[in-house]
């Protein structure tokens, strides 16, 4: 590759590239080299530079005799400086609910003529996308930094909204919910436990039933069901217009919810307009009319 013949010496982990090259001031640099990305942008269009996550410079004077990857008799490495290759902490990252097995990136180590230097990750790759994510910058940064250290970034994503919706921030909770892999049930769930029916009915389920290719007829009932139960649950709340014409539009367009479900609960809870509605609309008036006399 192109940084391959530019370097003087390269060393290789399992997810990572150390490559040995010197400045025109003639100090030498250590580049921080995502093997992942380098080998995805390897006869693709894409800089080079993009596989590059950090570069140390040495200083004045210091230069790499050789890199090895440990040592092979007892661990002396506590006695030695660090370089830290990965910098950041992280106030999301440090919280529960975290059940993530944190990874750790194998660095590795080097001697120049008088001292024996560690390249170690600071922290878990995990932390540092976490951290990312309470910032916000998960799709500015935060995926280039899980496409390029191979972490489990959608499982991340899932525990992250948990932390946000446990928090009350369930606008940032749907989001993250939603990048993630996130089963859909367990987000309607989670928002019908918090009382948060607007979010189902306005964002949650419309965005769900919209692109019915990726469910089946029956999560598709099972899905509409759940919408007119929220639906329901709602107006009894807030009887607004508004929420009124939304409903009413439902009960005319959507063809997968359970009508007699749906006539029994509306009866239930006093909708007789709505009521009345789905027995035309579902050719059920005689079943409505045996509800209304029982």
């Amino acid at each position: 590759s192109q940084m391959s013949t530019r370097a003087k010496s390269i060393h290789l982990t399992d997810k990572m590239m150390f490559a040995l090259s010197v400045e025109p001031n003639g100090r030498e640099k250590i580049s921080v080299i995502s093997r992942i990305n380098s080998e995805v942008i390897e006869g693709k269009k894409g800089s080079r530079q993009e596989s590059v996550l950090q570069e140390i410079t040495l200083p004045e004077g210091q230069n790499v005799c050789e890199f090895f990857s440990g040592f092979s008799d007892k661990d002396h490495k506590h006695h030695l400086p660090h370089w830290r290759i990965l910098r950041g902490g992280s106030s999301l990252s440090q919280r529960p609910p975290l059940r993530e097995e944190r990874s750790k990136l194998k660095g590795c180590f080097f001697w120049t003529r008088d001292t024996v230097y560690e390249l170690q990750d600071d922290v878990p790759p995990e932390t540092l996308f976490l951290e990312l994510m309470s910032e916000g910058k998960e799709k500015e940064k935060g995926e280039a930094l899980g496409s390029a250290l191979g972490i489990p970034t959608l499982k991340l994503y899932e525990q992250a909204a948990d932390i946000f919706f446990a928090d009350g921030n369930y606008g940032r909770a749907h989001h993250l919910y939603f990048l993630s892999a996130a089963s859909p049930y367990k987000q309607i769930y989670q928002f019908i436990q918090a009382d948060r029916f607007n979010v189902i009915i306005t964002t949650l389920l419309p965005r769900l039933l919209h692109d019915p290719a990726h469910l089946t007829p029956a999560d598709t009932q099972r899905l509409s069901n759940i919408l007119l139960q929220c639906y329901v649950q709602d107006l009894l709340g807030e009887r607004d217009s508004s929420s009124a014409d939304k409903f009413l539009n439902f009960l005319e367009k959507n063809v997968d919810y359970d009508e007699l479900l749906a006539l029994q609960l509306l009866l239930d809870n006093g909708f007789l307009e709505n009521f009345m509605t789905v027995a035309r609309q579902r050719e059920k008036l005689p079943d409505a009319f045996e509800q209304l006399i029982a």
